[in-house]
């Protein structure tokens, strides 16, 4: 239930920021691109990976739900900023 629960989050977190990631990436440029989307994938499996063997499927999940508030809260403040 715990993980079906953070993927619910996850998938609210990644709808809800849909079109200020639209707006961002029109407006930004490859390398801030690429560093937001680095760091969320990095905080994602670093999450994943440290939590894992204890937590199974919920280390995932939570790493999922890591690199999506990353990235979509970083394209929220760049399409708040413009």
């Amino acid at each position: 239930m715990t993980v079906y629960a953070v993927l619910l989050a996850v998938q609210w977190a990644n709808g809800v920021a849909r079109p200020a990631v639209r707006r961002a990436v029109a407006q930004w440029d490859g390398r801030r691109i690429a560093v937001t989307v680095g760091l969320g994938a990095l905080l994602a499996v670093l999450v994943c990976g440290a939590g894992v063997s204890s937590y199974g499927a919920l280390a995932a999940a939570a790493g999922s739900l890591v690199g999506a508030l990353i990235l979509n809260s970083r394209a929220v403040m760049i399409a708040l900023a413009n």
